[in-house]
């Protein structure tokens, strides 16, 4: 009977040991299921892996080209050729019939000419003494003004025809006329010259016995009506619209030798420059 009781108990005890392993192999099994290293392997690659972020860069602007403004093309014919000058008026005048004589007058175009950057060369004013004519001073041209357009060819050219008025201007590129063609130098139009039409030297006009109208040589700077001296003079404007007085570009009137005396018919003792070489 004792015998049969603790086989009994070591049945019962094999019984639930084996249960028990059997209930530990199912835990395990579960366990393997849930805790698959694969997927959660993955799992911890998805936590780990980083999402990129877009970020919003700026937009780069790329620099434009400044706006130029337009430029209108000049036709040749409009261009300034001051390389070519070999002719101008003066600027200003001396105020007097007293220039220090022909040299004194030459020396004032050579001054404005260089000031002006005008070419190198002789330049001479255009005037007639008792023993010299303007004709024989100014080379044998062509001459052209200081926007490089010809006004003549030659000597007899420049006598027959003139000098135009639209194509006189000064040394520093000013015109003498407005662009409707009218007199901007109403006022100061008179020309030095001493001279008749020709660019020979003048006479006293209807008196043939007086002192020729050149200011004693372009020395005098005084006289009134009454005595003189007197200046033969030309009109720079000659050919302008609505011009007033004799047309002619070097032999138009006398005048006093004076200030006052030039002043009195328009003028303040101007000079035409030619450029012999």
């Amino acid at each position: 009977m004792k015998k049969s009781l603790i086989i009994f108990s070591i049945l019962i005890m094999l019984f639930l040991i084996s249960c028990s392993s059997d209930k530990n192999l199912e835990e395990n099994k579960t366990i393997g299921k849930t805790t698959n290293p694969t997927v959660s392997n993955e799992k911890k690659a998805v936590q780990n892996e980083q999402v990129p972020v877009e970020q919003n860069t700026p937009e780069v602007v790329q620099p434009t080209e400044e706006a130029k403004p337009e430029t209108q093309e000049v036709s040749p014919e409009a261009k300034s050729d001051s390389s070519k000058a070999s002719f101008f008026i003066t600027s200003t005048g001396i105020g007097s019939g007293d220039l220090g004589g022909l040299s004194g007058a030459d020396q004032k175009c050579s001054s404005l000419a260089n000031s002006a950057n005008l070419p190198d060369g002789t330049w001479k004013a255009y005037l007639s003494t008792n023993s010299e004519s303007a004709k024989s001073r100014i080379g044998s041209g062509p001459w052209y003004n200081t926007k490089g357009e010809l006004i003549a060819s030659n000597i007899q050219a420049l006598h027959s025809s003139g000098i135009q008025s639209s194509l006189i201007y000064d040394e520093k590129g000013n015109a003498i006329l407005d662009p409707s063609g009218s007199s901007l130098i109403k006022t100061d139009h008179d020309v030095l010259t001493g001279s008749s039409s020709d660019g020979t030297v003048a006479p006293f006009p209807n008196n043939p016995d007086a002192p020729n109208p050149n200011c004693n040589g372009w020395t005098n700077g005084n006289g009134d009506w009454s005595n003189g001296p007197f200046a033969f003079v030309g009109h720079a404007d000659w050919s302008a619209n609505g011009q007033e007085g004799v047309p002619s570009w070097n032999a138009a009137h006398e005048a006093p030798c004076s200030k006052e005396g030039l002043a009195s018919t328009g003028g303040s003792g101007k000079l035409y420059c030619f450029r012999t070489n």
